[in-house]
């Protein structure tokens, strides 16, 4: 039994180098996640001589906590700054 791993750089690292901190959850239970199918548009370069195309693909996800009692955060200094995670 393993855990997905996720790396967010907008989880503040903490006062100090040596200072980490994280999150654990269930997402399973406590996450609930809304995603809308890709969209994709397709549009020329309005610049008359260029022939470019610009394609822009974009989805729209939307999360909520169901349980907010399925996370908590983890923080100190006995962890690395930067914590290697291993397992399947």
């Amino acid at each position: 039994m393993g855990a997905r791993v996720f790396d967010n750089e907008n989880i503040p690292a903490g006062a100090s180098p040596t200072y980490s901190q994280f999150i654990v959850g269930n997402a399973g239970i406590g996450l609930l996640v809304f995603s809308a199918p890709p969209i994709v548009d397709v549009f020329a370069e309005t610049e008359p001589a260029s022939l470019s195309v610009h394609i822009n693909v974009r989805q729209y996800v939307a999360l909520s906590v169901v349980y907010a009692n399925a996370f908590c955060i983890v923080s100190g200094a006995a962890y690395p700054a930067t914590p290697v995670f291993t397992g399947a």
